[in-house]
């Protein structure tokens, strides 16, 4: 009987610790990444409703959420970054966090993730899902940010392919004209492992999506 009491102390403790980690934003390790997936837009949601109407929206996967981006634009950040997230996994948030907190920007900063090397996204479906995006942010403003390219020679390099991130990159430019969207290029950024910034990269990554800033922006 006692051992069974232990073992439901240490479940829950492991049940809280893991709910803990997706309620801070972090990454789960290996196989639990589909699960901070589907769980995280989750939390979003919940901050959401409690989120100040207006400011920047960045729609993006680990890159944006590690950032510790906070402004842009002069504009407090909504930061919904999801690690490991792909195109498609941002389709029905996007909507729903555009109407909740009725930003005056949205960033869309994604593509890493659809290039990974075991599993890449095909060109023309990511196209269309990448649109399909697009249009769920309905009339606000959009800037759409390249995928930066990945920084070869360390330790996650190999998981992607570059000549997917460039061929998505390349088609930024007509997508954004066809949607009345500014493009920015992606500036070349310092790594920890080849894929996330580290901390001088992170400044060079916000800074460049900076350059999307509108001149005339209001908050």
């Amino acid at each position: 009987m006692r051992n069974k009491i232990w073992l439901l102390a240490l479940t829950g403790v492991g049940l809280v610790s893991a709910l803990t980690g997706f309620e801070i934003g972090q990454r789960p390790a290996g196989n639990d990444s589909a699960a901070y997936v589907r769980r995280r837009p989750v939390v979003l949601l919940d901050q959401a409703k409690s989120y100040q109407h207006g400011g920047v929206l960045v729609i993006g996967d680990s890159i944006s959420e590690r950032s510790g981006i906070s402004t842009l634009c002069g504009l407090p950040v909504f930061n919904a970054g999801i690690s490991s997230a792909r195109t498609k996994d941002l389709a029905d948030l996007t909507p729903k966090l555009v109407a909740e907190i009725k930003p005056t920007l949205v960033f869309i900063a994604l593509g890493t993730n659809d290039a990974n090397a075991a599993r890449p996204t095909a060109i023309d479906e990511w196209q269309k899902q990448y649109e399909a995006l697009v249009r769920s942010v309905g009339r606000v403003p959009v800037v759409l940010a390249a995928a930066p390219m990945i920084e070869r020679g360390k330790e996650r390099s190999s998981q992607f392919d570059t000549r997917r991130i460039a061929a998505m990159n390349a088609r930024l430019p007509s997508i954004a004209a066809r949607f009345g969207a500014v493009f920015v290029t992606a500036a070349p950024t310092s790594t920890m492992d080849g894929v996330h910034p580290d901390t001088a990269g992170a400044e060079t990554w916000r800074g460049n999506l900076a350059r999307g800033c509108p001149t005339n922006i209001t908050a």
